[in-house]
């Protein structure tokens, strides 16, 4: 069967549509939630801010916890399609690409998701247990790119072998998650500065030491 002309134009138009719609009611919840926490926060008050009655929001979502975790995720598959393609980069060095990664994500934290941070940490609760597995097996994937560098560094000599490379990621990812706590955009240091200080301070804590004389 021949599909005329116009139709697969106008199909793909309603779908582009309401992805953006979708987009864009993600992004008003998110900062209401930040704002107001999410229990402290009604779909009518999403809706109201969207412009449009709270009915017209389960043409997108089925709830408000659906709305929740489609922010988280949507917000986790990009930040980590990111750091995949660094640690996927077998031309730089393990040093190299934890620098890159940790960089990517303090940037990513205090500059494009800051308000996510929050979510992650106190709203996870609100999570169906299925929503919740979901985003809990994601951060856990991040958790897995940063052991696959700091195991590679070991193997090279890049970073020292006695060293606990599960440690050392939860280190690593504490670090960057606190900084949201003091982080001020007016402050004296800029987010790469940040990321260049956390980057200095754990590989001078996992490189190999030199033995001094005896």
């Amino acid at each position: 069967m021949v599909k005329r002309a116009g139709s697969g134009y106008k199909a793909g138009s309603r779908s582009a549509n309401k992805a953006a719609n979708k987009a864009a009611i993600i992004s008003v919840a998110i900062d209401l939630f930040w704002e107001n926490g999410y229990m402290g926060t009604s779909l009518r008050d999403i809706a109201e801010a969207c412009g449009f009655e709270a009915a017209n929001l389960y043409n997108y979502f089925r709830s408000k916890e659906q709305l929740l975790y489609e922010a988280m995720q949507e917000e986790l598959e990009s930040f980590l399609e990111l750091l995949e393609l660094v640690a996927a980069d077998s031309r730089g060095d393990p040093e190299q690409r934890l620098r890159k990664v940790i960089e990517i994500h303090v940037e990513r934290m205090l500059v494009v998701g800051r308000r996510y941070k929050m979510m992650y940490d106190s709203e996870i609760r609100h999570l169906s247990p299925v929503h919740r597995k979901r985003i809990v097996g994601l951060r856990d994937y991040y958790s897995e790119i940063l052991l696959n560098i700091v195991d590679d560094g070991k193997k090279t000599g890049a970073f020292a072998s006695g060293i606990d490379s599960r440690f050392a990621v939860l280190m690593i990812a504490s670090l960057i998650m606190r900084t949201v706590f003091w982080y001020s955009p007016g402050g004296r240091l800029t987010p790469r500065e940040i990321a260049d200080m956390i980057c200095d301070f754990i590989l001078e804590g996992i490189k190999p030491r030199l033995s001094g004389p005896n």
